[in-house]
């Protein structure tokens, strides 16, 4: 009789540990998810001012409003960084939120990299041509290491071989 107690009494520990268990991938899930959200608000924030700055400069093609577009534009470049060193480090591109993000074929964060590819080589041609402003602009791919690693993870190898071609034309490479 007390071997049958002694046999469901493990019985019971066993399913209260899976139930724990369970709970816990559960909760580990929910916090992977709440971290990928945070991360994405922070980068629409950023993405945010830039597209006030970028409106600004529209309005007002003065050399003060050109500066702080490309000031936005160097946030958003570091705020795009921090978000994929982010999410790369604590492996949050394999979790379900990351992928919604993504979209069923992948094209979000690439079309984020590739927004970010029009905005470079529209400061650049001004930055010169019409602004006069010697030197080039502190942006470069390797300002985007852990950005080109996490696509390297996310995209098909065509679509970021495509993506270091147009890299290289527009001078960020």
């Amino acid at each position: 009789m007390l071997s049958n107690i002694a046999g469901v009494a493990n019985i019971g520990s066993l399913i209260l540990a899976m139930i724990i268990a369970f709970i816990g991938v559960d909760q580990s899930r929910k916090r992977d998810t709440d971290r990928v959200y945070e991360y994405l608000e922070s980068l629409s924030m950023a993405k945010k001012q830039l597209e006030v700055s970028l409106s600004e400069l529209l309005e007002n093609e003065t050399l003060s409003y050109f500066n702080k577009f490309s000031s936005e534009f160097s946030s958003f470049v570091n705020s795009v960084e921090y978000f994929s060193s982010k999410i790369l480090n604590q492996k949050l591109y394999k979790t379900k939120a990351f992928r919604e993000f993504q979209g069923e074929y992948n094209h979000s964060f690439l079309e984020i990299i590739k927004n970010l590819l029009i905005l470079f080589e529209y400061i650049e041609e001004r930055r010169f041509g019409e602004y006069e402003i010697e030197g080039s602009n502190s942006t470069s791919r390797k300002n985007l290491r852990n950005t080109f690693i996490l696509l390297k993870e996310v995209l098909t190898v065509e679509e970021y071989e495509e993506l270091l071609k147009t890299c290289k034309e527009k001078g960020l490479y």
